[in-house]
């Protein structure tokens, strides 16, 4: 049995899981619904709300065990098989893709001359060292990081909302367009797939009764950090500026300055700081989840039945840490998040919902 966390650290576990670097969302949120992109991001908090607290009911049935160990029981060996290994490449994808994604911005902004390599090197054996503290650590790494990047982004929202035009944002809501946000919600319910994080986090139902309210908490914070990031950049660019550039929310905070903090005036800092706390607490929680799923097969093997999740952590890491170097440039990296996205559809929101109505009905026949 593993040891369980207690509920209030499932809204940093979910936050951290959802939000990376996003530097992208306003412009896929505002390039067909327009303004009305605030309508899409609530949608896709109704559409992850029913397997993420699918999720949270199947870990509690199966008392401090996650998906590795359950599985089995549920589909049988010959079928958690294959399952568990998409969960692991999953997991194991965005390892390489969010680092890569975030050194590329913070190269571009402050250290144009610095290689690839010792960066990712830097920041991937950072979040080894958190996913190695195991669960229980690691979600109070998680609190302490998100709580940093909450006060930081915070800032630069407000800023941004405080210099940008209102009229920007007009029209707020079209009521023609709502066959149109809900068709794009579909397309970009992506940004909220990192719920699936869940399955590796051991809940039971004594300890955990108020699970699937914290998890409402988590969303709702996420939603607003998104919501934030979309009406902050779309006030200050306006949305044709906003759709032209993947980078429109550091275009915005580029633009904007605030003369009273003198060496700090330039927010574009504050935005790099928030934006690494939560790619590193999205890393460390992969690096995690991969290193369990790993651990829980080479524990079946003779010879390495004794592995620890460190040394599964370093394995995950350093292949990692090899593709992030092989990707070749930013055409290879949006192929590789679009497999990325299409297993997340799986192990996200098919799978859990699956694996809900299985054991229902298991419930239901054993009574």
């Amino acid at each position: 049995m593993k040891t369980t966390i207690e509920d209030k650290y499932i809204i940093f576990l979910v936050f951290s899981g959802i939000v990376g670097l996003f530097t992208n969302l306003p412009t896929e949120y505002g390039s067909y619904a327009g303004t009305g992109g605030w309508v899409v991001i609530i949608i896709d908090l109704l559409l992850i709300l029913p397997p993420s607290l699918a999720i949270i009911w199947l870990n509690k049935q199966y008392d401090g065990r996650i998906i590795p160990d359950y599985l089995d029981e549920i589909l049988g060996k010959y079928l958690a098989l294959p399952i568990n290994i998409l969960y692991f490449i999953k997991f194991a994808m965005l390892v390489p893709s969010m680092t890569r994604s975030l050194l590329g911005m913070v190269k571009s902004s402050a250290l144009q001359t610095t290689p690839i390599w010792p960066l990712a090197l830097i920041f991937i054996a950072c979040g080894c060292y958190a996913a190695a503290c195991e669960i229980k650590y690691l979600s109070y790494i998680c609190q302490l990081f998100i709580l940093i990047a909450l006060i930081l982004s915070s800032i630069v929202f407000f800023t941004l909302l405080s210099k940008g035009r209102i009229i920007n944002l007009m029209p707020f809501f079209i009521k023609e367009d709502i066959p149109l946000y809900f068709k794009e919600s579909i397309r970009n319910l992506r940004f909220f797939f990192g719920t699936m994080v869940l399955l590796v986090v051991p809940l039971n139902k004594k300890n955990n009764k108020k699970a699937s309210i914290y998890l409402l908490i988590g969303l709702i914070l996420s939603t607003l950090f998104y919501l934030f990031i979309f009406w902050g950049t779309v006030s200050v660019c306006g949305i044709n500026s906003t759709v032209l550039f993947n980078d429109a929310f550091f275009i915005a905070v580029r633009s904007v300055e605030i003369q009273k903090l003198e060496i700090l005036q330039r927010l574009d800092a504050l935005a790099i700081a928030a934006f690494i706390f939560t790619s590193l607490m999205i890393v460390a929680l992969y690096i995690y989840g991969a290193a369990v799923v790993f651990k829980y097969y080479l524990g079946k093997t003779k010879t390495l039945k004794n592995i620890t999740l460190s040394f599964s952590c370093i394995i995950v890491s350093i292949v990692s840490f090899l593709i992030c170097i092989i990707i070749p440039n930013e055409f290879f990296l949006v192929r590789y998040l679009e497999i990325s996205y299409m297993i997340s559809w799986f192990t996200s929101m098919i799978i859990p919902i699956i694996l809900f109505i299985i054991v229902k009905i298991k419930k239901k026949i054993n009574k």
